[in-house]
């Protein structure tokens, strides 16, 4: 038997056991419970406000805070296991922290559980974690999204939740009114000129991100600029 299900068995009798112990008054005036939180360790901007969202590939940091009577507990010396969508994943005492690596695709999502054994009893918690697709938004910073006959118009395209190592992994390209393009570059922004044109003219952008270390994370991205 390998140590890895040695110590499982251990920990389920632990919590077994503690399940079934006899509550003395002390313990039945406890009230405990658990929350789950979790980070997705992928790539999104340093302005972003949002919660960031994992992807297929996405490495998912997974918390538990133990409280009771809803104060946070020390959870160093208790019996934790984790699952991942029913399946036992790993586990130990004082294990509040975890990993685990996200392999649905966009739409679907993961369901996380974990057991605490504590005060007598086994308390569970759970989370479901949605998984989204790799993101990339072109930032016109122009109101309207209108721009001068004879001016320069200075465009970014914004990379989300690709798993990254750096942002030189990115690749970028843009075509313009499906014509002119500026492909494989590693730079995300772009000047374009803007000539004279007819009244009520609008240009057409799109844009694409690659991950170069992963062929199957891409995104794209598109917009309107209307010149007056």
């Amino acid at each position: 038997m390998n140590t890895t299900k040695t110590i499982f068995i251990v920990l389920i009798a632990l919590i077994v056991a503690l399940g079934v112990a006899t509550k003395t008054s002390a313990q039945a005036a406890n009230n405990y419970s658990a929350v789950i939180t979790w980070r997705a360790n992928n790539y999104y901007p340093s302005d972003f406000i949002g919660k960031a969202l994992p992807t297929n590939g996405t490495t998912v940091s997974l918390f538990v805070i133990v409280l009771n009577n809803q104060k946070i507990q020390d959870a160093s010396n208790l019996p934790i296991l984790w699952y991942v969508d029913g399946n036992f994943m790993n586990g130990g005492v004082g294990e509040s922290q975890t990993n685990f690596t996200v392999t649905k695709t966009a739409g679907d999502s993961h369901i996380v559980s974990v057991q605490i054994g504590v005060g007598g009893q086994t308390i569970s918690a759970s989370t479901r974690i949605p998984v989204v697709n790799y993101r990339a938004v072109i930032n016109a910073p122009y109101p309207a999204q209108t721009v001068n006959q004879n001016s320069t118009a200075n465009l970014e395209i914004i990379p989300y939740f690709f798993n990254v190592g750096s942002f030189n992994d990115f690749l970028f390209s843009w075509t313009i009114n499906n014509l002119q393009s500026v492909t494989s570059t590693t730079d995300n922004t772009l000047s374009l000129q803007v000539g004279q044109v007819g009244a009520a003219q609008n240009i057409s952008i799109n844009a694409s991100v690659q991950n170069t270390a992963n062929a199957f994370e891409f995104a794209y991205g598109k917009t309107n600029l209307y010149v007056q």
